[in-house]
C-alpha cells in the first residue's frame, strides 16, 4: 500500500482494492440412482452409459471398510475443469440423461431415488454462481430436484 503525505487539512487516504475471484474454485455435478438393493451393472446396461461410480449394498468401500446400505450408480462431470461454470457442468449432465427421459420415469418407478447435486469448494465468504433459466426448464422437463453442497475447499476436500 502506497502512503499518501497528508496535510492537516486533508482527510485523504489510499485504498487499495485487491481483486477477489467470486467463483466456486471446484465445481462437480452428479446424478445418482440408489436403492438398496440396486445392481449397478442393470442400470448400466438399462441406461447404456457408464457411471462415475458405483456400488452394491454391502460392498466394503473406502478408508472406512463400512458395508455400503444401499446400492449407488453415479455419473459426474469430475473430469471436467473447474474453470468451467456449474451451468457447464450441470448441462454436460443433462445431455448425458435427456433422451433417457422414460428411462428415469422407470427407474424412480422401480422404486430408485434420483438425485442431482452441485458440489463446489468456495474460497471465499461470498462466491456466487448462476443457473440460467435454460438450464432450469431442462430440469424441470427432466422433473429433477438439485441439491448443493458448499464447502470451504481450503478445510474440506
Amino acid at each position: 500500500m502506497q502512503e499518501k503525505t497528508n496535510d492537516s487539512n486533508s482527510c485523504e487516504t489510499d485504498v487499495v482494492t485487491i481483486p477477489v475471484n467470486t467463483q466456486p474454485v471446484r465445481v462437480i455435478v452428479s446424478i445418482s440412482f440408489s436403492q438398496e438393493n440396486l445392481e449397478p451393472a442393470a442400470i448400466t446396461n438399462l441406461i447404456g452409459l457408464t457411471p462415475t461410480r458405483c456400488y452394491r449394498k454391502g460392498d466394503l468401500n473406502g478408508p472406512s471398510n463400512v458395508p455400503k446400505k444401499q446400492g449407488l450408480w453415479s455419473l459426474s462431470s469430475a473430469h471436467m475443469q473447474s474453470e468451467h461454470s456449474i451451468c457447464e457442468h450441470l448441462n454436460w449432465v443433462l445431455d448425458q440423461v435427456a433422451e433417457k427421459k422414460d428411462i428415469l420415469l422407470q427407474l424412480l418407478n422401480q422404486g430408485n431415488v434420483i438425485t442431482l447435486k452441485c458440489r463446489f469448494g468456495v474460497a471465499h465468504w461470498n462466491t456466487s454462481f448462476l443457473i440460467d433459466s435454460e438450464t432450469f426448464s431442462r430440469l424441470a422437463d427432466l422433473n429433477l430436484d438439485v441439491s448443493f453442497d458448499i464447502f470451504d475447499e481450503q478445510t474440506d476436500d
